[in-house]
């Protein structure tokens, strides 16, 4: 099963998603275009960032789809509270307090939307492995990994911008 710190690092990436599969899918039109192949460029090499480039593209698309579908399975509080807690990155006593909570139930709540997720994304195909293989090297998923990490080994107390500051030096 998937591991509920990937999950937390695809829901905080979400709104990135669909941005970053279209900077690849412009990628790919532009070293199709005649103006980029009329420079000369080995096409060995422009193939291979051609096919490398819709990989990825696919792929991030798939997550997001995954995501989307895995997210409408939640119920309607995980699902206000994914948006809030996830979307939005409001703070945690802004959540309890908007949603009218106590801190137990926050925390249960998103436990099982957590694991919920993580469920439904391992359903849809993304294990551990198969996540670390496609996503590795992936930008707006290892920024927000990070931020996931360091934001499950903070207390939740500690304000957005020292978590951005601890982000920006691991």
């Amino acid at each position: 099963m998937l591991d509920v710190l990937w999950a937390s690092a695809a829901l905080y990436a979400k709104p990135e998603l669909h941005f970053s599969a279209r900077l690849y899918e412009k990628l790919v039109t532009k070293l199709t275009s005649f103006k980029y192949n009329s420079q000369e460029q080995p096409d060995y090499y422009v193939y291979d960032r051609i096919i490398a480039y819709s990989e990825k593209a696919e792929n991030l698309n798939s997550l997001d789809n995954a995501v989307s579908a895995a997210y409408g399975m939640l119920s309607e509080k995980q699902k206000e509270l994914v948006r809030l807690s996830y979307f939005d990155r409001m703070h945690r006593e802004s959540v309890v307090e908007r949603m009218k909570l106590k801190i137990w139930q926050y925390k249960w709540i998103r436990s099982s939307a957590l694991q919920k997720i993580a469920f439904f994304l391992d359903f849809f195909g993304f294990d551990n492995d198969r996540f670390l293989i496609y996503f590795n090297e992936e930008p707006c998923l290892i920024r927000n990994g990070r931020y996931a990490k360091i934001k499950s080994a903070v207390p939740d107390e500690t304000d957005e911008e020292t978590i951005e500051k601890m982000a920006e030096t691991v």
